[in-house]
């Protein structure tokens, strides 16, 4: 492997950002990955043998840090030139207030993959990325607005989400799983409900309560036309199982319902939607699983960047957090009984092109 690249992104055990590392580990068997992150990521690559995981504190990253303290590098660090090229494959990597991007700084050879920008108040960060985007090697948006921000970049262009291909990447899954074997879900006809938890995220105990309420509505109007339901946790990290907890505090909806929490094993979580009839949708990427899939899929916007998309998309059919507790089971009957399904084949193709350019370099 003559190519070498680092890769930076959200490394907290996120189903999605997880994908995004995977489809990565993947499209390019002949380049030899470096991976910082915590020990379990060496569990969940392991079948992936052009990836090397470094550990924070594993004997090799403290020898790096202590080159790095003797050397005092000002522009880049030991890690960093190991690699040829950096990837930066993220989501939300560019909102402003918050820290999730490793790389707000100008390093050699960046590539950046799948990323949306904002929301953003002041026109200072603006121009500060506009500056560290043009230094870039490529950068491609998955949304048309982030794009159009930085259209006058020559090295920036708009693709669908990388995970919109995913059916190219895990083509088959499996239910011969612990998850579909304890709970016996094999042939049952059931709903995917992936969650967030308000309280943990925004610190909005209110918003928190009109969700969880909104979502109750939305699972016994499920259950009523003999739905199973899995209450899906795609971080625990960010307290996604805060909300399926107290949803289950309801003994009705715990008698027909399922809690699964993804731990870094992404075939069983793919399958577990994969199977699913409906999914109900607050994580970004399990509505873009849901579309991608083609399962009935309803998503709940919490931010810009799903909005921003299902723009994109021509998708009408959604529901807002911020008012999702006046849903009602006839309004919900209705989206289910009149659901448009949208042109996966042509989706999957587009994403394709999130890799344009980084195939030049790493092909």
């Amino acid at each position: 492997m003559n190519n070498k690249a680092l890769v930076y992104g959200y490394k907290k055990i996120n189903l999605g950002d997880d994908l995004f590392f995977s489809i990565l580990f993947q499209k390019y068997p002949n380049t030899k990955f470096i991976f910082q992150g915590q020990k379990a990521y060496k569990k969940i690559f392991k079948h992936n043998k052009n990836v090397k995981v470094i550990s924070p504190y594993s004997p090799f990253d403290l020898f790096l840090s202590f080159v790095d303290k003797v050397s005092q590098t000002k522009t880049e660090s030991t890690l960093e030139k190991l690699a040829k090229y950096k990837v930066l494959i993220t989501g939300s990597g560019f909102r402003e207030g918050s820290n999730k991007s490793e790389c707000h700084k100008h390093i050699n050879n960046l590539f950046i993959i799948s990323s949306n920008f904002g929301p953003y108040y002041t026109e200072k960060f603006l121009k500060q990325n506009k500056q560290f985007f043009k230094n870039c090697i490529d950068v491609c948006f998955r949304d048309s607005q982030s794009y159009n921000l930085f259209s006058d970049l020559p090295n920036t262009h708009f693709a669908p989400d990388v995970v919109f291909d995913i059916n190219t990447y895990y083509p088959s899954l499996s239910t011969n799983t612990p998850f579909f074997k304890s709970n016996n879900l094999c042939g049952q006809k059931y709903a995917v409900i992936s969650l967030l938890s308000f309280e943990k995220r925004s610190k909005n105990s209110s918003l928190q309560k009109e969700y969880i309420s909104g979502i109750k509505t939305i699972i016994n109007h499920l259950i009523s036309k003999n739905h199973k339901i899995v209450l899906m946790a795609f971080c625990e990290a960010e307290g996604d199982c805060n909300s399926f907890n107290e949803l289950l505090e309801d003994d009705f909806i715990k008698a027909n319902s399922y809690a699964y929490t993804y731990d870094g094993n992404i075939p069983e979580a793919l399958a577990i939607i994969e199977n699913s009839e409906t999914v109900i949708a607050t994580r970004f990427h399990s509505m873009v699983l849901g579309l991608a899939m083609n399962k009935k899929t309803l998503p709940i916007i919490y931010d810009s960047k799903m909005s921003n998309v299902l723009n994109d998309l021509g998708v009408k059919q959604f529901l807002d957090v911020k008012s999702i507790q006046d849903i009602t089971p006839q309004y919900f009957e209705e989206w289910y009984n009149n659901y448009h399904f949208i042109d996966c084949k042509k989706l999957a193709s587009d994403a394709k092109q999130q890799f344009a350019t980084l195939d030049n370099f790493l092909n």
